[in-house]
């Protein structure tokens, strides 16, 4: 474990662990604690909105799995990337045809403020997935962010939360972990190894 960790420190790494079951969060944070202080220095991305509500509307009707999956079987074969393209297009064609539940943008500020309340405005970050993945509608890119931060201002979030949680945790953590990364490089291998004494 101890060289594992290391070698994250070493290429400043951030795990992201949202597509993982709860055992392998825990082993993510084990791993990415930082030696000697029991800080966790990884960022710990958690929520899929749209996807984990398709996946689990797909999983409960058998039929529409299997018509989906024989229809990415014929559009595709076995190539990955364009099962991921075309099952997308997929599940927006199935939300279309009232198959599967729409998830709205709002759903994002939701999650946000579950998260608030549970850890923190401090420890709360976005990212997105406009590369390619199902994102919540009426959050389809970059554009539509501002939407967020209106309704964070409507809930009463202050700017300086809104500030940290579009932003600033994130570049907080990033910093944090290049800080880690630069000096876990310049410290001796032994020292790095965990074999200090006390």
């Amino acid at each position: 474990m101890t060289e594992l960790r290391q070698e994250l420190a070493r290429a400043s790494a951030m795990l992201d662990v949202r597509r993982y079951a709860e055992a392998s969060a825990l082993l993510a944070r084990i791993v990415s604690a930082e030696p000697d202080s029991g800080r966790a220095w990884c960022l710990m991305a958690r929520a899929h909105l749209g996807a984990d509500r398709y996946r689990d509307a797909i999983d409960a009707n058998k039929d529409l799995q299997k018509q989906m999956q024989d229809e990415l079987d014929k559009r595709c074969g076995k190539s990955e990337g364009c099962q991921l393209a075309e099952g997308d297009k997929l599940v927006r064609d199935a939300v279309a045809a009232g198959k599967l539940p729409k998830v709205s943008w709002e759903k994002i500020i939701e999650h946000i403020d579950h998260a608030v309340k549970l850890v923190g405005a401090d420890h709360v970050g976005l990212g997105s997935d406009f590369d390619g993945a199902n994102m919540p509608y009426g959050m389809e890119s970059a554009a539509d962010l501002p939407k967020i931060t209106d309704a964070l201002v409507k809930k009463g979030y202050s700017d300086a939360d809104i500030r940290k949680i579009l932003g600033e945790n994130t570049l907080r953590v990033m910093e944090q972990v290049e800080a880690v990364s630069r000096r876990m490089m310049t410290e001796p291998e032994h020292e790095m190894a965990g074999s200090k004494k006390k």
